[in-house]
């Protein structure tokens, strides 16, 4: 975490865990770049490919967290992030990035520019325009093009149009004052409905996997704040 970030932090959000002094930044800043490190080695003892994808990741990540604040391209550097997870689980994996995988990245991306756009407003608890928010729409897409082929894919789909649909019109509405947070929060956990979604044809087990991982985060967001 930098300074100005820290800085904007204790200004506008003073409960989180550094302004609050409950740790400190070079703890965190250990931490971090400690797993950061340790995933790195993890990725190289697969292959050279999966090293060059877990590099990438590893510089998005870092740029995330210099550059994000106040800058408009943030929610594009977060999907990058995403996206990059991705490509490089699938190079430890099998050693390439399949086109498949490619598609998924892409949806889930989206997802988290979308996320990333609301969470922008959090200080604020405000949305000041929500079209942008459309773009939670082509994970769906993806989604419905797979229904086609495999017909349980559809609850799974269902499932994430209901999460999604619930977290939009709680930053419509705006009737609580933390609306806005409630949403990010749903929305962050949204990206394990994602995840289901695009492996749902694939492994009925994985998905159902994913939907435990969702209902996981959202029972921890219940001690833990989401944002």
């Amino acid at each position: 975490m930098t300074r100005s970030t820290a800085a904007i932090d204790a200004r506008e959000r003073p409960g989180r865990p550094i302004p609050a002094g409950e740790i400190a930044a070079s703890s965190v800043f250990g931490i971090g770049f400690g797993l950061l490190g340790g995933g790195l080695v993890l990725m190289a003892l697969r292959s050279p490919a999966a090293l060059a994808w877990g590099l990438a990741l590893c510089a998005a990540i870092v740029l995330y967290d210099l550059r994000h604040k106040g800058n408009p391209f943030s929610p594009l550097v977060m999907s990058l992030c995403r996206l990059l997870v991705y490509a490089g689980a699938a190079a430890a994996a099998v050693g390439s990035v399949p086109a498949a995988v490619w598609i998924a990245a892409v949806a889930m991306a989206a997802h988290v520019v979308g996320l990333t756009y609301a969470a922008k407003q959090e200080s604020l608890n405000r949305v000041e325009r929500l079209w942008p928010l459309a773009i939670l729409a082509l994970p769906l897409a993806v989604g419905a093009w797979q229904v086609f082929g495999h017909w349980w894919v559809a609850a799974f789909w269902l499932g994430l149009a209901a999460a999604d649909w619930l977290a939009v019109e709680m930053l419509r509405r705006r009737a609580s004052p933390d609306a806005v947070p409630s949403a990010v929060a749903a929305l962050i956990a949204g990206i394990a409905l994602v995840d289901a979604l695009m492996v749902a044809p694939v492994s009925l087990a994985a998905a159902a996997l994913c939907v435990c991982g969702y209902a996981a985060t959202r029972l921890a967001q219940r001690v833990v704040p989401g944002t």
